[in-house]
C-alpha cells in the first residue's frame, strides 16, 4: 500500500471518529443536564423543533439520488472547509432548500427559505456545549458523500430515534441524529433542539457552503 492510500485511510478513520463523537447522544440525564448549560448562561432554554418552525429537523429529508452532481456539490464543500482554519467557530443558516433539498416544499420549489435560525454547535456526549468548525464539517461532508448523501455510517449511529415534545417516539425508522444549538437573530437568544435530524443539518450545512453563506460565528 502506498504511501497516499495509507494517508488516505487515517483522514477518513480520523473524520469518522469525528462523526461519531458529534452524533453520540448525551447521557440520559437530560433534565439536569441541561438545566445545567442554562443556569451556565449556555443557552437560554430547550425547544422543540415545531416551537421554532423547523418541523423540518424532524423529518427524514427528500431521498437524494446519488448522481455526479449532487456528490460533486458535496464534494466542493468539503474542499471548501477543508481550508478554513480549524479553530474558527462556524455558523449556518437552517432552512435553506437549495442547491440540495432538505425537504419537500408544499408548492414543489427549490427556494431558499429564511427560517431566522442559524445552528452554532452542538451538545456532545459528554455533555459539552460544541462549536462547529471545519474538521466537523469536513467530517460531516465526508461521510455524507461516501454513502450517497446519508450520515448513517454505521448500525449503531441509527440507534436513535426521534422524538416529540412529549418524549414519546413518533418516528419508527431509525435515523442519526443531534443535539442541535441554534442562535435566534430576532431575539438574539440559543437554544437547544434535541434530537435533530442530522442528515438534514448536514444538508444545511452543504447548502451554506455552496451558497457562501457559512460565517464565522460571533455570538
Amino acid at each position: 500500500m502506498n504511501l497516499f492510500k495509507k494517508n488516505f485511510i487515517v483522514i477518513i478513520a480520523g473524520l469518522a471518529l469525528s462523526l461519531s463523537v458529534l452524533l453520540a447522544q448525551p447521557s440520559d440525564a437530560t433534565g439536569a443536564k441541561y438545566q445545567t448549560l442554562i443556569d451556565r448562561g449556555l443557552v437560554n432554554g430547550v425547544r422543540t423543533p415545531q416551537e421554532l418552525g423547523l418541523a423540518y429537523l424532524q423529518q427524514e429529508p427528500v431521498q437524494l439520488i446519488a448522481d455526479n452532481s449532487i456528490l460533486n456539490s458535496i464534494y466542493q464543500a468539503e474542499e471548501t472547509v477543508a481550508i478554513l482554519p480549524e479553530d474558527i467557530p462556524l455558523r449556518f443558516d437552517l432552512g435553506t432548500n437549495y442547491p440540495i433539498r432538505t425537504r419537500q416544499l408544499q408548492d414543489g420549489g427549490e427556494l431558499t427559505t429564511k427560517t431566522g435560525y442559524d445552528a452554532v454547535g452542538y451538545v456532545d456526549r459528554s455533555e459539552n456545549v460544541k462549536s462547529f468548525n471545519a474538521p466537523v464539517l469536513r467530517a460531516m461532508f465526508a461521510v455524507e458523500a461516501r454513502n450517497g448523501g446519508n450520515l448513517a455510517m454505521t448500525p449503531k449511529a441509527q440507534h436513535i430515534l426521534v422524538a416529540d415534545a412529549s418524549r414519546r417516539f413518533w418516528q419508527a425508522s431509525r435515523i442519526p441524529t443531534i443535539d442541535l444549538i441554534v442562535h435566534s437573530k430576532q431575539a438574539n437568544q440559543l437554544f437547544v433542539l434535541r434530537n435533530a435530524n442530522a442528515n438534514a443539518v448536514c444538508r444545511d450545512a452543504v447548502n451554506s457552503v455552496l451558497n457562501r453563506t457559512l460565517h464565522q460565528n460571533r455570538v
